[in-house]
């Protein structure tokens, strides 16, 4: 390499710190995927609390619990005050408290309960070839499908990694401009009806997976319900200005 000693310390301005970064990013990336497991940034939604609190709210052992804690403090998820009092910072408080409309935290859940394992494996799939994501590497989707618990946590998933772009695309689409808006997924059509009739979110892909209309009704309580809303206010307020005309 131009430049680089044989001892490697011919280049001052070529450090190793982006390298360790990514190296042990892996560790900041799971303390965060507990804490929202943990329900801790929905717990100290209540207000600031000491170390000793949050731990016995939290049910966990006493062994690295503080250390747990801090380790959120540095990563600027928590702040502590001087009487060592824990709290939500700005961002946390927003996005990962789970009775906050804008809680992000579910696509989080996801990937700690499906991903980050599989993604542990990725030496041995790269070497084998074969697939690491246990029951669902023979049944596909069909895994999801056939417990309940890991279809609520599919579900929460979807919902977090879309509910943003949703309430963007309910507050500035213009829904009174049109009647029907559709989508094809593998040829079967979704369709949102913005007509003065109740909305109606289609189980477009049933006959693709199963039970995969589950996942579209339980989001249209979430998501989709925010743009079903949007659409009838915008719908409501068209209505009432062509009566005034």
């Amino acid at each position: 390499m131009t430049g680089l000693a044989k001892d490697g310390m011919g280049c001052a301005d070529l450090g190793p710190d982006r390298i360790m970064a990514i190296g042990h990013g892996f560790k900041a990336a799971k303390a965060l995927l507990s804490a929202v497991e943990l329900g801790l940034f929905t717990t100290l939604a209540q207000g600031p609390v000491d170390a000793e609190v949050l731990r016995q709210r939290l049910k966990l052992d006493g062994r690295g619990a503080r250390d747990f804690f801090d380790a959120l403090v540095a990563l600027k998820l928590l702040e502590r005050d001087n009487a060592g009092r824990y709290a939500n910072t700005r961002e946390a408080a927003l996005y990962l408290d789970r009775r906050q409309a804008t809680y992000i935290g579910g696509e989080l859940e996801f990937a700690n309960a499906r991903q980050f394992g599989p993604w542990a494996k990725l030496t041995c799939a790269l070497r084998s070839g074969r697939p690491q994501s246990g029951a669902r590497a023979k049944a596909d989707y069909d895994a999801y499908y056939s417990d309940p618990d890991t279809i609520e946590n599919v579900i929460r998933g979807m919902t977090g990694g879309t509910v943003l772009a949703a309430r963007a695309l309910a507050h500035k689409f213009p829904w009174a401009n049109y009647r029907i808006l559709w989508t094809s997924v593998r040829r079967k059509v979704a369709c949102l009806r913005t007509s003065p009739t109740p909305i109606r979110i289609s189980s477009a892909a049933v006959s693709i997976y199963p039970r995969s209309g589950l996942i579209l009704r339980r989001m249209s309580m979430s998501a989709a319900s925010l743009i079903a809303y949007r659409s009838r206010l915008a719908i409501s307020s068209a209505t009432r200005s062509r009566q005034r005309t």
